[in-house]
């Protein structure tokens, strides 16, 4: 901090007090000087009558009445955000396991069961199953497959597993478009 005192307050009311009673006995110091390139000389930083006018002029953006308004949009756009950070999270897990079980190629029994991974995961699934050729239980409950993802696991399966004995898949939202690709998955299974 170097050979001038600083107090720091971190309680909300002691703030409060500086910023809204004491105006004009507390003087802003030189700001560091990342601090002066992120924020230059806006309303944080400067003093007196320059002060008096940002205060005016960005006032009336944070009316009560607008920031209702906003409340809204802003929420809008920070779910979007998070579901877009979390589809990319989603997309790295399922490169990873479709890697790991690329390389399984002696696996017997695979049980995804109860992971919501959605029709990515099933699309990402259907390109690894060829390569199990030992597969002989498959359980994909609850996964979140829907028709497309479920149409494209039947296909791949269809191909590679006639030696496939369990295929679970309840709980995947799939209807009847789904179902002659599941009827033909089943007809060259070897039951």
């Amino acid at each position: 901090m170097g050979p001038r005192p600083r107090v720091c307050l971190f309680d909300y009311e002691s703030v409060r007090q500086v910023l809204f009673n004491k105006f004009g006995h507390f003087f802003k110091d030189d700001a560091h000087p990342t601090i002066l390139a992120m924020l230059d000389k806006g309303l944080v930083l400067v003093e007196g009558t320059d002060w008096v006018r940002h205060r005016r002029v960005v006032n009336p953006a944070f009316a009560m009445d607008k920031l209702k308004t906003l409340r809204a949009r802003v929420a809008a756009k920070a779910e979007k955000k998070r579901l877009e950070l979390l589809y990319i999270q989603w997309t790295e897990h399922h490169k990873r396991l479709s890697n790991f079980l690329s390389k399984g190629t002696r696996l017997k029994k695979l049980d995804l069961r109860d992971n919501l991974f959605g029709v990515d995961a099933g699309l990402a699934l259907s390109k690894t199953l060829p390569k199990l050729p030992d597969l002989v239980g498959l359980y994909l409950s609850d996964l979140n497959l829907e028709n497309k993802g479920t149409i494209a696991i039947a296909k791949a399966l269809e191909q590679s597993a006639p030696q496939l004995e369990v295929l679970e898949i309840a709980g995947n939202e799939i209807n009847a478009k789904a179902a002659p690709d599941l009827a033909k998955c089943l007809a060259e299974m070897q039951c």
